[in-house]
């Protein structure tokens, strides 16, 4: 099977999943043939170690969360004596920190796919954000980053964002 074949059978058979999801998964299997070319394989062998397009369709459909929610902005009233420390942990992206105009803490991550986390919560006085990929795997393929990489803004409190060390 040529790898063009290849692709259209996979992506007709994934329609059931929300279309960044079936965008990415595509380039994964367009890099997959890439690497595979590279080393010396013909498309047919690519393809026979892949499996049948409608067999991994079916799979990454039965393992999607369709009830995952997209929160690209959190807005939280956390007050400063529930924390000390703040600890931002950033997958793949950039981060932009500066002082909040209202004196609360907001959050927001722009231009993030919807397999990019965003979640801020308090642990043991730490304040942590943390934008992070969600891995994605189906059969013996796991497949870790995006094509996208987004920008966190943390606006924290002046007093606090005055306080910041890079540790």
């Amino acid at each position: 099977m040529t790898e063009n074949r290849f692709l259209q059978e996979l992506e007709s058979a994934m329609t059931q999943l929300p279309k960044e999801e079936q965008n990415d998964i595509l380039q994964d299997i367009e890099e997959y043939f890439v690497n595979g070319k590279a080393d010396g394989k013909s498309d047919s062998d690519i393809a026979a170690e892949l499996g049948a397009p409608e067999t991994i369709a079916k799979e990454l459909i039965e393992s999607f969360d369709f009830h995952q929610t997209d929160f690209a902005s959190i807005n939280t009233d956390l007050t400063e004596n529930k924390f000390d420390n703040v600890d931002i942990q950033i997958e793949n992206g950039f981060l932009f920190l500066s002082p909040s105009k209202d004196g609360k803490i907001h959050t927001d991550a722009i231009n993030k796919s919807y397999r990019q986390q965003l979640s801020v919560d308090i642990l043991n006085r730490t304040l942590i954000i943390s934008l992070k990929e969600e891995e994605r795997k189906w059969g013996i393929f796991s497949f870790i980053g995006s094509m996208k990489s987004p920008t966190l803004n943390v606006h924290l409190p002046a007093k606090l964002y005055d306080k910041i060390q890079i540790a």
